[in-house]
């Protein structure tokens, strides 16, 4: 059993169950709950007071950490069976809760880092169903937690999705690297309820109806190959009043 080449850093932590009694069929991302870098992701599994650990680790930089190898288990799900089936990855947050949120170089890096564990371990298909039956897992269906943290959860079936057009050899169209910089789209809805708004990058519009969300969201994938980033504000952290505030902002000049 070998562990990925992507790996850029390793730090081999005592917290683990050597081996693993179960082939590898699962895969189960966590989130950091933090912006720790790969290295901050070993110190922090390091000690053997810690008890806890994952196979893989990716920071925001897009960078890999190796922390129990591919053959042993991790103990990171608070579930033995599932940690004995799963590849465990932790994924950094580049933003703080409650909704937190994933850096692109991240995500382009878990999806590479799930193909190349499917490649390896004969994993035919990712398959996400929104519970314990399917082979993409997630922490809060083992214990009281919000591990994976929203943003990353919304995420799920895209990434089952992505990595397996990439399992079976169907590629996204390439997309022009300075058309994905220059895009500052999203969506966003405050406390999970009412109005969805549309930021096009200079204004914001609150849409009327659901199919508006649609068919705009529609004409962003079909250009970037990819969903428009949908964030879940809270009032009570106000994301959105900081980016009206830019908006509205007169810019002084001398």
């Amino acid at each position: 059993m070998s562990n990925s080449a992507l790996v850029d850093y390793t730090k081999i932590s005592p917290n683990k169950t050597s081996p693993r009694n179960h082939k590898i069929d699962r895969i189960t991302i966590h989130h950091m709950a933090g912006n720790l870098s790969v290295e901050t992701c070993g110190n922090v599994f390091a000690p053997s007071s810690r008890q806890a650990s994952a196979n893989y680790g990716i920071d925001s930089d897009g960078r890999v950490g190796l922390y129990v190898e591919e053959e042993d288990r991790s103990w990171c799900s608070s579930n033995k069976e599932n940690d004995h089936r799963a590849v465990t990855i932790e994924v950094a947050d580049n933003a703080g809760g409650p909704e937190w949120g994933c850096s692109d170089k991240a995500m382009d890096k878990l999806i590479e880092l799930c193909v190349d564990i499917c490649k390896r371990n004969r994993i035919a298909k990712l398959n996400y169903t929104g519970d314990t039956s399917g082979n993409l897992t997630m922490h809060k269906w083992f214990a009281s937690t919000d591990c994976p943290g929203a943003y990353l959860e919304s995420k799920f079936p895209w990434i089952a999705e992505q990595v397996n057009k990439k399992l079976s050899g169907e590629e996204e169209p390439e997309q022009k690297e300075e058309g994905r910089n220059a895009e500052m789209q999203c969506f966003y809805q405050i406390d999970e309820q009412g109005a969805v708004y549309w930021f096009d990058g200079q204004k914001v519009h609150t849409l009327a109806h659901s199919d508006e969300k649609n068919v705009l969201n529609d004409i962003y994938k079909a250009n970037n190959g990819k969903d428009m980033p949908f964030f879940h504000w809270q009032s009570k952290a106000p994301w959105y009043k900081r980016l009206l505030a830019a908006i509205d902002r007169v810019v002084e000049t001398e």
